[in-house]
């Protein structure tokens, strides 16, 4: 809040001695509706419930003609990033119980279906320059997600568009980037080695007894042959 102008722009000096733009102001905004909406102290709300009503009056009146917005907070030209910067703080405002124009948001929502380019379903930068971009298209997708559920039309061609060119991009991407494992000899896991059994150990192991069942102590025990002919003739 401290940044605030009374205009309701909120804008942060830079290390380098210039002030941000309407990205931070955009951002700002949003994060204001969202502590707003919270609602965890009254005398906080109430001076952060100004100062978000300032913000979002602001980016109202500096939205230009084609339903966008730019830099400076004034009527000029407009590109996408920022717009949605702006439909975001929008649209988090109106969560928070903001009051916010319709006409506002679906004019912003219109300057980005414009932006889209119907060569491959991407969005453009601006209006009239700038190729399809992977992270741009994404947030042109999203806000058209950010007027709600209730107002999204079904199967929107629009989105439909949107996403196809994402996930096409995203499967090109990868496959470009992809390169077979390598597995060296000396990278290999060594298979596992069995002790050999020594005529030693096998001889103790043939001295050992075996251990007579429990079922087996019950049996009667057989004779050996010396007992059964009465041992060997004297």
């Amino acid at each position: 809040c401290e940044n605030a102008r009374d205009t309701g722009y909120i804008s942060v000096m830079g290390a380098g001695g210039s002030r941000d733009n309407m990205y931070g102001h955009g951002f700002a905004t949003l994060f204001l509706s969202e502590a707003y909406g919270m609602g965890m102290h009254k005398d906080v709300d109430s001076r952060v419930g100004e100062k978000l009503r300032k913000a979002i009056k602001l980016i109202v009146r500096t939205q230009n003609d084609a339903g966008g917005w730019r830099y400076q907070p004034q009527k000029s030209n407009a590109d996408l990033s920022i717009t949605i910067c702006q439909i975001m703080a929008l649209r988090a405002a109106r969560n928070a119980g903001i009051s916010v124009p319709r006409q506002t948001m679906d004019r912003a929502i219109a300057y980005v279906r414009r932006c889209q380019n119907p060569a491959d379903g991407g969005f453009r930068y601006m209006l009239t320059s700038g190729g399809s971009a992977f992270a741009r298209s994404a947030a042109g997708v999203a806000s058209l997600y950010y007027r709600g559920a209730d107002e999204i039309e079904q199967n929107d061609p629009a989105i439909q568009r949107g996403l196809d060119y994402l996930m096409r991009l995203q499967r090109t991407t990868a496959k470009a980037n992809w390169t077979p494992p390598v597995v060296s000899n000396s990278t290999a896991p060594a298979r596992a080695q069995l002790p050999k059994e020594s005529p030693t150990n096998t001889k103790q192991m043939a001295k050992v007894p075996r251990k007579r069942s429990r079922l087996e102590s019950t049996l009667p025990q057989k004779s050996s042959a010396a007992e059964t002919t009465g041992g060997p003739a004297k």
